[in-house]
């Protein structure tokens, strides 16, 4: 793919599959609903509000989605200060979130565990999964920045705080807001300027100073990709890039030693080969422009012509 000045489509992130912790909640949820055994095993504690929450999970993994609430809600208001009534009422955010799709119950729930139980082992889960659906679900990213940026501060792991910080580079980035998202992708690479897992982020920041006019940023960032990375992927869009600003830029002999590096990478790539033809093309018109000929226009009639 070929990125234009105009273009505002963001490239694909190339960093590795990490799931985000929302997203290893919900599988562990789901596989938790699943094993219906898990009532016995919890079934031998004392508490009521234990067997409860067992039953609960028993109607879960048999599709009783509406018991499965109702049992749930029996548990958060037999011991609201438990840590079965927080796990309790989270679960009941999954129930609407995953299987009923009721965004705006799953959202209030949500909230109503971060404002009940803030401290709680379920809380950060539960922002993570409340910035996701403002993210993804309601296209509220200025809501979702805020629970990101909140997600931010006690985040210690590196990986972690790369997949926040591209979460708020996104957000800012639907919100046209150029100069934020830069930031937040800049704030990726500065972390971890070494690490292959900031490929994604140098490329997407690369784009983003491409189109504010910053093309020497722009080429510094992706010559940061092709040294770091060995993903073909990314070093096939890196070397595209690099061609199409140093063609904006009239340069065309740097623009033809970067396509010859990528051509020896690519042989028989047809955009590289495109690439070539442009810039053969813009070498011509500049020299009919130099030398005041004029410009070699073919007109071509389509079937509407007159």
């Amino acid at each position: 793919m070929i990125f234009r000045p105009g273009n505002r489509t963001l490239p694909v992130l190339v960093f590795p599959v990490v799931a985000s912790r929302a997203s290893r909640a919900l599988t562990r949820w789901a596989g938790l609903a699943c094993l219906a055994f898990l009532a016995g095993l919890v079934t031998g504690c004392s508490s009521p509000e234990s067997n409860e929450l067992a039953a609960a999970r028993e109607a879960l993994g048999a599709g009783r989605y509406g018991e499965a609430v109702e049992r749930y809600t029996e548990v958060t208001l037999e011991a609201p200060e438990s840590p079965e009534a927080r796990q309790a009422l989270y679960e009941v955010a999954l129930i609407h979130y995953l299987r009923r799709r009721d965004l705006d119950a799953a959202r209030s729930t949500l909230s109503k565990i971060l404002s009940s139980y803030p401290e709680s082992d379920v809380a950060r889960d539960s922002r993570r999964l409340l910035a996701r659906m403002y993210e993804q679900d309601l296209g509220e990213p200025d809501k979702a920045i805020r629970e990101y940026e909140l997600l931010l501060e006690s985040e210690t792991v590196p990986g972690e705080r790369r997949a926040l910080l591209v979460r708020i580079a996104n957000c800012r980035y639907t919100m046209d807001d150029m100069q934020g998202a830069a930031e937040a992708y800049h704030r990726v690479v500065e972390d971890s300027p070494e690490d292959e897992d900031s490929v994604g982020a140098y490329l997407r920041l690369a784009h983003i100073q491409r189109l504010m006019g910053r093309v020497d940023e722009a080429i510094a960032n992706l010559a940061a990709v092709l040294k770091l990375s060995k993903n073909r992927s990314a070093r096939r869009r890196a070397y595209q890039a690099q061609v199409e600003i140093l063609l904006e830029q009239g340069r065309f002999a740097d623009a033809k030693s970067c396509l010859t590096a990528a051509t020896g990478e690519f042989a028989g790539d047809d955009e590289m080969a495109a690439l070539a033809s442009r810039i053969e093309d813009q070498e011509e018109e500049r020299r009919r422009a130099e030398s005041g000929e004029a410009p070699d226009y073919q007109v071509r009639w389509g079937r509407g012509r007159p």
